[in-house]
């Protein structure tokens, strides 16, 4: 949302016309008063469809076509171009530009502790806000916007488990998709990403194993039935030599089986690599930093909160949803604290903590189950829980068989 230094060759004023998605809107920095004007997503721009288990979008389909490989998330948060302060930008918050503070106390509190982080020697924040290029590094720029807000936020008296929890997602699922090998080229007619890498292996290793089961299915059965071999043989030895045979190529294929199981869980297991490797293998500098990823990790040697890789940010967010859950999540009604809760449950289950995957996505399945009941399987409201129940049941049993094999 922030004109940037690259992102505003990606908004210039020829391409600010009708068919624009974004609207332009001015607020007010809360910390050095800089009156900013930031990109907001129209409504209705894009439309997204399908969506992982952790509800990062899918599919995505631009209502201009030159936006295709556009994320929406580089429009997700507002960076001051002066001081870096930065927020998400809703469509509320871009109406009502006040400051997010409750009192001139804390609003001074704020600007005192942000403005002084600025004067720091080699300060995250502002390397970090001189590091915003969307058009050369669009993903990397979403990225460190979301780490601005996250360290901004962190400056508040009392910063929002929630909003945090929710912003380290939106990283990881950035990570993911630098993770996944993606054609720039508008042409392009389609997009591999690494999950349809996984279940292509996957699917190849299994036509490799079926293929071994009924190599073994044939010794079997002609060795126990000789005589439905309608062959002729030379001698009496030939038929179990055939049979035994068969075994010994059943073998081999299974034995072609395993390289695909193996090569599917490093995919599965190593999001981290994935990133390193592609920015590895393009060589691609990042600033005074041979890579992002090296960018990344020299500002986390002063930072804890600014995550490296994808299975860091789900850490960082699963600590945030499980505050937010111990500290308001169960008093509260409605649907918050189900989705919270199958959060937790799956972060979980995907950083293979396996106990508190089954507490979780058992309590927001069994919660959703007695919500639907309460108020009726049909009525409207009960759709999200509808989704939380059967998400959190399919989730379970992933989690039940990763464990049976770990």
């Amino acid at each position: 949302m922030t004109r940037d230094r690259d992102e505003s060759a990606m908004t210039s004023p020829d391409t600010m016309a009708e068919d624009t998605p974004f609207v332009l809107t001015r607020v007010t920095c809360p910390v050095c008063r800089t009156v900013n004007e930031y990109e907001c997503v129209k409504a209705g721009a894009y439309t997204e469809s399908g969506f992982d288990t952790d509800f990062r979008p899918l599919g995505r389909r631009w209502a201009n076509p030159r936006y295709q490989w556009v994320n929406p998330l580089l429009y997700f948060m507002a960076t001051c171009t002066s001081c870096f302060y930065t927020r998400e930008l809703t469509r509320a918050s871009a109406a009502d530009p006040s400051d997010p503070c409750a009192s001139p106390d804390e609003t001074r509190s704020l600007r005192q502790r942000h403005l002084g982080s600025l004067t720091e020697q080699d300060s995250s924040i502002r390397r970090l806000g001189d590091s915003l290029w969307a058009e050369s590094y669009p993903i990397p720029t979403a990225i460190n916007k979301l780490a601005l807000g996250i360290l901004s936020e962190h400056l508040l008296e009392h910063p929002s488990d929630y909003d945090l929890a929710r912003w380290y997602l939106r990283v990881a699922w950035l990570f993911r998709e630098l993770g996944t090998e993606v054609e720039q080229d508008a042409t392009a007619p389609h997009k591999q990403s690494r999950r349809d890498l996984m279940q292509a292996i996957a699917a190849a290793g299994e036509d490799v194993k079926h293929l071994a089961e009924r190599c073994h299915e044939i010794s079997q059965f002609l060795l126990a039935h000789p005589e439905s071999v309608q062959i002729e043989f030379n001698d009496q030895d030939t038929p179990a030599r055939f049979c035994r045979s068969l075994a010994t190529v059943s073998e081999q294929v299974e034995r072609l089986a395993m390289p695909f199981g193996e090569l599917r869980t490093q995919l599965q297991s190593g999001p981290g690599m994935v990133v390193g490797l592609k920015v590895g293998r393009r060589g691609e500098p990042y600033g005074e930093h041979a890579s992002y990823v090296d960018f990344l990790k020299a500002l986390r040697m002063d930072t804890p909160a600014v995550p490296t890789n994808e299975e860091e940010a789900m850490a960082l967010s699963l600590g945030h949803y499980r505050r937010a859950f111990e500290t308001q999540g169960r008093a509260e009604s409605g649907h918050g604290p189900l989705v919270t809760a199958y959060m937790i449950g799956e972060l979980s289950r995907r950083l293979r903590r396996w106990d508190d995957a089954e507490r979780f996505l058992g309590w927001s399945r069994e919660a959703a189950l007695a919500m639907i009941s309460e108020q009726g399987p049909t009525r409207p409201n009960t759709a999200l829980a509808r989704h939380i129940a059967a998400l959190a049941e399919l989730q379970l049993a992933c989690a039940a068989k990763a464990m049976n094999e770990s």
